[in-house]
């Protein structure tokens, strides 16, 4: 069987798919406000970690890696993309 990577757009609706009627049983037990402040934060560390991944991996941290990442996550056609401004600060 081959694996066919898929693109990080993907990964996150297959991963909202399980994660959400998770985030709704929870929310049942100790409040759906504190179910999704304990997702959000956890999606903010989650987030901070893949940027420093991503840094380490280019060996560099500029708006540029950032957009050739960001433009990374639609490979395979499931995201397009209009740049509206670029340069060292956007």
């Amino acid at each position: 069987m081959s694996k066919e990577a898929i693109s990080l757009i993907e990964r996150r609706v297959i991963e909202a798919q399980i994660i959400v009627p998770l985030i709704i049983a929870f929310g049942k037990k100790v409040g759906l406000e504190q179910a999704k402040a304990i997702v959000q934060r956890n999606n903010e560390e989650a987030s901070r970690d893949y940027g420093r991944r991503c840094a380490a991996t280019v060996g560099s941290n500029t708006m540029a890696d950032l957009a050739g990442e960001v433009a990374s996550w639609g490979e395979g056609g499931v995201l397009e993309e209009d740049v509206l401004e670029h340069d060292e600060r956007t």
